[in-house]
C-alpha cells in the first residue's frame, strides 16, 4: 500500500488540477439557486456525487417529524421541492468515521440595483473573486467538499472509515435540513461543517434566536398630538437601550474561544413596522431582532434575560409601566455548539492545514449561528467548522475567493485521508 504521505501529495495536486471544474461547478451552483426551492441546485449536487459514491440518500424533510423534536421552532415551514441529498463513500469498518455537512440554500438576493453586476446569479468572475448570491455562503463548502471527495476517489486509497457528505437544505433558518439528518441516524466520530469560515478552525459557535416586541401607544390627530402617545418614539427608546443589554452579555459571557471579538453575540434589530399612510400619532410599533447566546447558556435563559431587561425598561416609563410591551420568539433558534480546542478531531485538522498551507490555522470560535449545535448536541458528533474566505453574505455583493475554496478542499481531503484511515 502507499504511504500516506504520497497519496495527500497526490490528492493535493489532483486538486489544484481541477480549479477550472471547481469554478465551473459554484457558478453553476449560484446560476441554478433559488431561495427555499433547491430542487435544481440539489440535482446537480446528486449528478456530482453518483461519481463518487455508491450510496445516495435523497429525502424532503418532514415537518411533522421535526416539529416533535425539542431543537426545532419554526411554527411554519415547507419543504416541498426543498430535498437534502446525503452521499455516503463506505469504508472497511475499521476507521473513524466523518460527515462533511454543507448547505445549498441562500437567502434573498435583495435588490438587483445593489449589486455591482446587477444580477445577484451571475457567477462573474472577476480578480480571483466569484460573486452571487451564495457564493460564499455556502455554496462554496458545497463544492470544496465534493472536490475533497472526489480526489479521495481518484486515487483509489481504500479509506477504514465511512465519509458521509450532506448537501442540506434550511441552514439559513430553522436549520430542518441538518436535524433532519441527525434524525435520519447519520451518525459518525466527527463532522465538519463547511461554513465559510475565512480559513479559521472554528471549534464553536454562538447561539441566536430572533424576537419581536411589539410597543402600544395612543394615536391621535396631529393637531393633538401633545395629548398622543407615540408608540415609534417608545420603541426607538428600547432599542437604543438593548445596545446597553448587548455590552452586559459581551461582559458577563465571553470565554475564551471569543476572546478576539468586540461584539461576539449581537441584539441586532433587522425589521421595523410602524405607522400608517394617515397622518397621526401612531399607536402600534413592532420591531425584530436577534438574540445572540453562547454556551453554556441555554435558550431559555437567553429569553429570560431580554424578557426582564425589557421589563425592566418599561418600569422606568409612566407610559410603558401601564402598556407594557410584548415580547414573543419567531421560528429562528440556532443554539451554541462547542468542542473542545484540544479535541483530536480539531488537532487532526490543525496539523492537515499546516501541512497543506505551511501556516498554522487560526483556531477561535464564529461568533454566528450554524447547524453545529444539531451534531454536537443532538446528535454527538464532536463538530467544527472550516471554509473558504469571502465577503458579502447575507448581503449586496457577495463573492468569494476562488483560491481559499481550493485551500479547504484540499485541507478536507487530507484531513479525511488522516482522520478515516
Amino acid at each position: 500500500m502507499r504511504e500516506i504521505k504520497e497519496v495527500e501529495n497526490l490528492v493535493i495536486r489532483k486538486i489544484e488540477g481541477e480549479r477550472s471544474s471547481v469554478v465551473d461547478l459554484l457558478r453553476r451552483l449560484v446560476r441554478a439557486s433559488k431561495p427555499q426551492e433547491e430542487v435544481q441546485t440539489q440535482n446537480i449536487v446528486k449528478k456530482e456525487l453518483k461519481n463518487i459514491c455508491k450510496e445516495i440518500d435523497v429525502w424532503e424533510p418532514d415537518i411533522v417529524e421535526l416539529k416533535k423534536h425539542p431543537a426545532f421552532f419554526p411554527e411554519d415551514m415547507n419543504y416541498a421541492k426543498r430535498p437534502n441529498v446525503v452521499g455516503i463513500m463506505s469504508g472497511s469498518g475499521e476507521g473513524k468515521s466523518m460527515i462533511l455537512n454543507a448547505h445549498i440554500d441562500v437567502v434573498d438576493p435583495g435588490l438587483d440595483a445593489y449589486w455591482k453586476y446587477e444580477d445577484p446569479w451571475s457567477g462573474r468572475v472577476e480578480k480571483g473573486k466569484l460573486y452571487g448570491r451564495g457564493a460564499c455562503d455556502d455554496l462554496s463548502g458545497v463544492v470544496a467538499g465534493l472536490y475533497a471527495l472526489k480526489s479521495i476517489k481518484e486515487v483509489g486509497f481504500p479509506l477504514k472509515g465511512n465519509i458521509i457528505f450532506e448537501s442540506v437544505v434550511d441552514e439559513e433558518w430553522g436549520g430542518g435540513g441538518t436535524l433532519s439528518a441527525v434524525m435520519r441516524n447519520y451518525k459518525t466520530d466527527g463532522a465538519i461543517i463547511l461554513e465559510p469560515s475565512g480559513l479559521e478552525i472554528n471549534p464553536a459557535n454562538r447561539g441566536g434566536q430572533a424576537f419581536m416586541i411589539e410597543i402600544s401607544g395612543k394615536g391621535v390627530h396631529p393637531r393633538m398630538s401633545y395629548q398622543g402617545v407615540s408608540a415609534i418614539d417608545k420603541a426607538m427608546g428600547i432599542i437604543t437601550a438593548l445596545k446597553n443589554l448587548q455590552q452586559i452579555i459581551q461582559e458577563d459571557q465571553r470565554t475564551a474561544v471569543f476572546k478576539d471579538f468586540p461584539v461576539f453575540a449581537p441584539v441586532t434589530i433587522y425589521g421595523v413596522q410602524a405607522g400608517t399612510d394617515i397622518p397621526k400619532v401612531p399607536e402600534k410599533c413592532i420591531f425584530k431582532g436577534l438574540l445572540g447566546y453562547v454556551s453554556p447558556q441555554s435558550y431559555k435563559e437567553a429569553r429570560q434575560q431580554l424578557e426582564e431587561y425589557v421589563e425592566k425598561l418599561a418600569s422606568l416609563d409612566p407610559w410603558l409601566r401601564n402598556h407594557p410591551p410584548k415580547v414573543s420568539w419567531l421560528g429562528l433558534n440556532k443554539e451554541p455548539s462547542e468542542t473542545s480546542v484540544d479535541h483530536p478531531l480539531v488537532k487532526t485538522t490543525e496539523e492537515c492545514f499546516e501541512y497543506v498551507t505551511g501556516e498554522k490555522p487560526q483556531v477561535r470560535a464564529l461568533p454566528a449561528g450554524t447547524d453545529a449545535s444539531f451534531l454536537t448536541k443532538y446528535g454527538g458528533i464532536p463538530t467544527i467548522l472550516f471554509g473558504a474566505k469571502g465577503a458579502n453574505c447575507h448581503t449586496s455583493n457577495e463573492y468569494v475567493e476562488i483560491d481559499t475554496i481550493i485551500t479547504v478542499a484540499k485541507v478536507i481531503a487530507v484531513t479525511l485521508l488522516n482522520w478515516c484511515s
